[in-house]
């Protein structure tokens, strides 16, 4: 992804809604609501995708698209296991520490969920 400044440009999604487009280009992935989105210390980008229950990351160097926390089904379930295997509730926002590790507000579940860098797991 490279930024100009003064310019508006996408960086994710195509316009239309919907849950589509892992390991491909940003630019042509479909999602939900983006409700909120950081960059971790590398220069990726994550999104809070809430109305899908899920974050997705954007690379920086190539612009592909993948989804890193939430299983796509709403629900509140998955501590101790793997990030992607997990149920959210219309997530609302997020935030990368400097050690990578994503803190998501998970809005309907009225919990905060932690993703560890180092290991993938999803933790309340």
């Amino acid at each position: 992804m490279r930024f100009e400044i003064g310019k508006i440009q996408t960086v994710v999604g195509t316009g239309e809604g919907g849950y589509a487009g892992d390991g491909g280009p940003a630019t042509r992935a479909l999602i939900g609501e983006a409700y909120g989105c950081d960059f971790d210390t590398e220069g990726n980008l994550y999104i809070c995708d809430g109305r899908n229950h899920t974050i997705r990351r954007i690379d920086k160097n190539s612009g592909i698209i993948t989804t890193v926390a939430g299983s796509g089904r709403q629900g509140y379930s998955g501590d101790g296991g793997p990030a992607t295997e997990a149920t959210l509730n219309n997530l609302y926002s997020l935030q990368v520490d400097t050690n990578g590790d994503i803190y998501i507000v998970d809005r309907l579940n009225a919990a905060m969920r932690k993703v560890d860098a180092a290991t993938g797991v999803i933790t309340t």
